[in-house]
């Protein structure tokens, strides 16, 4: 005879693999322009084909400029939701260039408290979550903006790193359990079978 015990966990999620897209524009930054100059990347392949919490992973940015204080630095996904991701960093007299610096909402500290030149990980001006429900694969434009007179900047080369669906793990044993996860819904399903005396 055989009993059927039902377990049940939340889903969880890991990035079995990272998709990595980059452009290099190279631009100059207009000083005082509220244009700002743009750049895009088109996201193709990317198998979770609409955006939710961790999806978009980060966003790596390389501009070397003057006084970064005077940025405004706005991502625009495929369906037209817009974050911001800069805006103004904490002034000081050494607030010059983004180097190597990753927006993800893994981080602790928040971009406008970061040191410069902001290498490492910091927390996006406005959330990631703004994209919720768009689509992952099209068109992504970065724009920076110079807002204030005087120093000048030049968008290098930035970078989106997209994670992969969710992960469920296959049947394993546990002592005299045979344990089978099941995916339903938001949810991991543990069911596990015993055969009994």
């Amino acid at each position: 005879m055989k009993k059927l015990f039902f377990l049940s966990f939340c889903l969880f999620t890991t990035s079995a693999f990272a998709q990595l897209f980059t452009a290099a524009p190279n631009a100059a930054i207009p000083d005082f322009d509220t244009a700002g100059v743009s750049s895009t990347i088109v996201v193709t392949g990317v198998a979770a084909s609409t955006l939710a919490n961790g999806v978009l992973e980060s966003v790596t940015l390389n501009i070397p400029h003057e006084y970064v204080s005077d940025l405004v630095i706005n991502l625009t996904a495929p369906d037209g939701q817009t974050a911001t991701l800069v805006q103004h960093v904490t002034p000081s007299f050494t607030s010059t260039n983004f180097v190597n610096t990753v927006l993800t909402p893994d981080a602790d500290t928040m971009i406008h408290n970061g040191t410069p030149p902001f290498t490492g990980a910091y927390q996006p001006y406005q959330s990631f979550g703004v994209f919720n429900g768009g689509s992952t694969n099209g068109t992504w434009t970065l724009t920076v903006i110079d807002s204030i007179d005087d120093d000048n900047g030049t968008l290098a080369n930035w970078s989106l790193t997209f994670g992969s669906a969710t992960f469920v793990p296959s049947a394993f044993i546990q002592g005299e359990l045979r344990i089978y996860p099941t995916l339903v819904s938001d949810r991991i399903h543990m069911y596990t079978s015993e055969d009994v005396v």
